[in-house]
Formats: C-alpha cells, structure tokens, sequence
C-alpha cells in the first residue's frame, strides 16, 4: 500500500515531491523506504513519485518549540510545556558531538540533549500526526457518494486521457472520512451497480477495526452487474472512536467510486 503501509500522515509537515525512475511499483515502495522522512509515494507510468517530509523547513513555533535552531543543546532552547508533537528517543553515546552528529542524520530530528554524567543522549524527533486528525483527513460528503444516489459518471479515477467527471470531495490517495449527506462510512454491503453516482460503486465487507485507534488492513471491492467484487482495491481503516476514517487509493479504471451509508 502506498505511504510505508500507511504509518506516516502528512500533519504539519512541509511537504516536497521528487521524482524518480523506477522499474516497478515494488523498486518504487524501496525507493521511498529508504528515505527516513517519505511519506506516501506512487507509480505513475515509468516515475516513482515521492512525498517527502522537508523537516528542515518546519516552523518550530508550531511544535511549541521558541528560539533554537534544528540540531542544538536543548538547553539552548524554550520548550513549551508538554510540547506537543515531539517524541523522545535515548541512546547510550560517548560524547555531545557523537550526540550532534546523530541528531544531524536524522532528517526528523529537531533538537538533542547530552549528559556527561550517564553519557545518555536525548534526540527530540517530530511525532507523525494521527490520521484521526482533521488536520489529516479529507471529507468525501457528496451527496452523489450515497447508497441511495442512482447513477451518473463520476469517477475516482484521474487520468487526462478520460473526460470524466470528478467530485469536488475527491483529491486523490489519501485519508478520507464520510460525512452526510454522502454518508457517514464506507459502505458495508452491495449497493448493486449503478448507485453512488458512478456505474461500479465500491463497499467493504472486510472486518474494520473495533477499538478505538486501532487499525486494519480492507479490501474495497466494485460491484459490476452479477459480480459484487469484479475489481478490488487495498485499502486501510482506523477506528477514531465515534468515526472511522479510511486510506483510499485511486481507483484503477473508469467508472469506479467509493460509497457512503449509514
């Protein structure tokens, strides 16, 4: 699945695209693994298109961290107090440059803490924000994602080789969580073909996750005449407590969408 498995969100990230050459979508999925700091990554033709987390330019006002440049003494900086966004890793080093230099390999690193006494080294990295977050999220809301909606030609797909319509609820491989008057799930049975607005609308039957900030892998399957899964998408839920939200990729072809219910 795009995204490392889905582990990393955008948050407050700055975000940068880089293009690569890649045979496939697995040397495309390696590419991104290994850079520290890709989030989300996807195949298009021949290129790897990377979204990668550029930390360097973050505003450290909006981690509640005040007058410090990327890499100092944390003594030399202001930490609000119970800095949000910030997670907390200890290494046994022998020296603060040994301590610097880790904290300078790590594109996510913002600041480092060395003590003498324990030669314990404190690396303050920035926390990925969850996917629960409206920060995160999109909304698909609609009012053609619905069950109840008959047919039209939208479509979850973008390619400029089709003249296909695309709501304005759709932005591409993401995040998403369903609102009215859309619906406020992905849904859960066969709505039967030509429902949601589109010709093949997509449902899960997959087992969503039933704790609160849990999390599972589902497979979005498009209903196509007699066939209730005649093509299938990967997908991801995480349950938010009182909504879940879902990473939904592009769909293949045309005419393919994502439904909502109740």
């Amino acid at each position: 699945m795009h995204g490392k498995e889905c582990e990393f969100t955008k948050g407050k990230y700055k975000i940068k695209e880089i293009k690569e050459s890649a045979s496939s979508e697995t040397n495309c999925k390696e590419i991104c693994g290994e850079q520290d700091n890709c989030l989300v990554w996807q195949m298009q033709g021949n290129t790897c298109l990377l979204q990668v987390a550029d930390v360097k330019k973050v505003s450290f006002s909006e981690y509640g961290i005040k007058n410090c440049n990327r890499g100092e003494s944390a003594p030399a900086c202001e930490l609000s107090e119970g800095t949000p966004n910030l997670v907390r890793k200890r290494l046994k080093l022998n020296s603060s440059q040994d301590c610097k230099e880790k904290c300078d390999q790590m594109n996510d690193c913002l600041i480092w803490q060395f003590s003498k006494k324990n030669r314990k080294c404190e690396l303050n990295r920035l926390r990925a924000a969850s996917e629960c977050s409206d920060e995160v999220y999109k909304i698909l809301n609609d009012s053609t994602r619905s069950t109840a909606h008959g047919v039209e030609a939208y479509c979850d797909y973008v390619d400029k080789t089709y003249n296909v319509s695309v709501s304005d609820d759709w932005h591409g491989t993401g995040w998403y969580r369903f609102q009215e008057p859309a619906g406020i799930i992905l849904a859960e049975s066969p709505p039967g073909m030509d429902h949601c607005g589109t010709y093949a609308a997509g449902w899960t039957n997959s087992t969503l996750p039933a704790k609160e900030n849990e999390s599972a892998d589902i497979i979005v399957c498009f209903q196509w005449y007699d066939s209730e899964c005649q093509w299938s998408s990967q997908a991801r839920a995480t349950n938010c407590g009182s909504y879940n939200v879902y990473y939904l990729q592009f769909t293949q072809v045309c005419f393919l969408r994502y439904c909502g219910s109740q």
